[in-house]
């Protein structure tokens, strides 16, 4: 069943470490550890996103086997992910950090959202996003997230210089003052942490300086929120990775004209969170900026298949 994932590759997404008693949804230590040893038992072969950008820049479909693990943000917790878990296991992974993060400047303001969302005392609120009033239920922890769900996807569509102070606004109406700083469970890992990381495997990539969706920004903001978000890495590490991680990478999120800025200063490929296999190897080798990612899967099972053909086998399938 190889053939089927000729030209592509299996490219995971992990976000946070599981810490419900700090309102943080992920996966827990115990749980990533697992479904790294399963895909190697599997047949799998965990490589670094380099690699697997190398191939399509040679134009090679590369190793069906190849499977790539990153890690959006750059929180302290996910700091600890790769140190007690992915290094001990000589798992290579590559970080995509919000540099303004791990400089202190700022916490990524979809956090801020879900703070105000989790801390509020209200039951019901009407939030208005310059769009128009929306009565939101906050009865229940599963109606907030819902909410903060509905919340966060108009965020995305306001202007980009507007979204910092329309979350600080709509966290006003929500009645809570939203930290300065990052609360613990928010914290960014520090540059020592990173070189730390990089030294044992970890790479690092291009993720901008404030996490702002690319689409929603004029054309010199883009550019200097991914140009100086690169200076950072290079000024801080060894050996960065010129990839650059969409930020929330969904269709939108991101624009052939976002492509072709990036390009023109020297960005070699970008991955998205499509959830789907990233395609490689095509188009002669001309940069792509579309390589999707899954989102890591709840159970191993799921893991297991769509870091192999089974998920290819059963796409072709449903289209049949």
């Amino acid at each position: 069943m190889r053939p089927l994932m000729k030209g592509r590759a299996t490219i995971f997404v992990l976000h946070r470490v599981h810490a419900p008693q700090a309102g943080v949804r992920g996966h827990s230590l115990s749980y990533i550890g697992n479904a790294v040893d399963a895909l190697r038992a599997s047949g799998a072969e965990i490589v670094p996103l380099r690699l697997i950008v190398e191939a399509h820049t040679k134009a090679e479909p590369g190793n069906p086997n190849w499977v790539a693990l990153t890690i959006d943000d750059g929180f302290a917790d996910q700091y600890q992910m790769c140190r007690e878990v992915l290094v001990p296991r000589g798992c290579p992974a590559t970080c995509f950090p919000v540099t303004d993060f791990l400089d202190g400047r700022l916490w990524p303001w979809d956090d801020r959202l879900g703070w105000a969302f989790e801390h509020s005392p209200l039951q019901r609120v009407e939030l208005d996003w310059g769009r128009g009033a929306r009565q939101l239920d906050l009865t229940s922890p599963s109606s907030r997230l819902t909410s903060l769900r509905i919340a966060r996807s108009a965020c995305k569509q306001l202007p980009g210089h507007q979204l910092f102070d329309t979350v600080a606004a709509l966290a006003a109406q929500l009645q809570v003052q939203i930290p300065a700083e990052a609360p613990p469970q928010h914290s960014a890992m520090t540059w020592a942490q990173a070189r730390e990381l990089e030294s044992s495997g970890i790479e690092f990539g291009i993720h901008t300086c404030t996490h702002r969706i690319v689409s929603r920004l004029d054309e010199l903001s883009l550019q200097q929120e991914l140009q100086t978000s690169w200076q950072r890495l290079q000024s801080e590490l060894t050996n960065p990775l010129p990839v650059v991680s969409w930020p929330t990478g969904l269709p939108g999120d991101y624009t052939p004209r976002d492509e072709r800025i990036a390009v023109g200063l020297g960005i070699k490929a970008g991955v998205s969170s499509a959830g789907d296999y990233a395609l490689i190897g095509g188009h002669g080798g001309a940069p792509t900026f579309t390589l999707a990612r899954f989102g890591l899967p709840s159970s191993i099972s799921r893991v297991l298949q769509q870091g192999s053909w089974i998920e290819r086998g059963k796409q072709l399938v449903r289209r049949h």
